[in-house]
């Protein structure tokens, strides 16, 4: 029986990146990812070896966008500037991204993705949003991307794990101009996360709530570290 990816995981991200500095396309660079691993260490295929080098290959792109782009707001992480500059076709992509999704249930998340993801929110410090504004009537807590622990995994690694695995559905709050807007959902432990749909390199927000939280406070006191 072969080697479990995590096994090699260190390997695979350097790799990743100098193919993709060498400017070749991700597709092109996890075939040969695939390749070249499946080969050396006799990795069998099946859905968490599969993911897991993904998420590597996605991470290593990420990395490579913000240190070599042209844009220099994107080089220093100014994502309002960001869209501000680009608003009209952010806007458009996130438009046109809602009106494509398809209502579906959650999809089962791999065991060792799963872990990573709770090793993450436990570093994360989630702020309660305020009680006496937008969402007074919808208590949750959020975190900022310049405020994220990225130790185990990086905020927009994050992300487009939660967009790869999460369910589809309506939302059904209280705030008025959300109302029948779609959303995408992942349940890790006992918190629902979301983020707002953006492009990956404009957001900025990730959300959650727990059902059996019921007023501002009991976010507010609740142990940082819950799952």
């Amino acid at each position: 029986m072969g080697l479990a990816y995590e096994a090699i995981h260190p390997e695979v991200y350097p790799i990743a990146l100098e193919l993709l500095k060498k400017g070749e396309e991700k597709y092109h660079v996890a075939a040969k990812i695939y390749k070249q691993f499946a080969e050396k260490y006799n990795i069998p295929e099946n859905e968490t070896n599969t993911a897991m080098i993904d998420l590597s290959l996605s991470e290593a792109e990420e990395s490579f966008k913000l240190t070599n782009a042209k844009d220099s707001s994107y080089i220093s992480l100014n994502r309002e500037n960001l869209y501000k500059m680009h608003k009209f076709s952010y806007d458009k992509l996130r438009d046109e991204r809602y009106e494509n999704l398809e209502l579906r249930p959650e999809l089962e998340v791999p065991k060792k993705i799963r872990e990573k993801l709770e090793a993450s929110i436990a570093l994360q410090k989630w702020v309660t949003v305020k009680s006496d504004g937008e969402y007074s009537t919808l208590p949750h807590q959020y975190v900022v991307r310049h405020n994220w622990n990225s130790s185990v995994i990086s905020f927009g690694f994050f992300c487009e794990i939660l967009r790869q695995y999460c369910s589809v559905e309506i939302w059904k709050g209280t705030i008025e101009n959300w109302a029948g807007r779609k959303g995408e959902y992942l349940r890790i432990g006992n918190f629902k996360y979301w983020d707002m749909g953006w492009p990956l390199e404009i957001t900025t927000v990730l959300n959650r709530e727990n059902p059996k939280y019921k007023t501002h406070d009991e976010y507010r006191n609740h142990p940082q570290g819950e799952i």
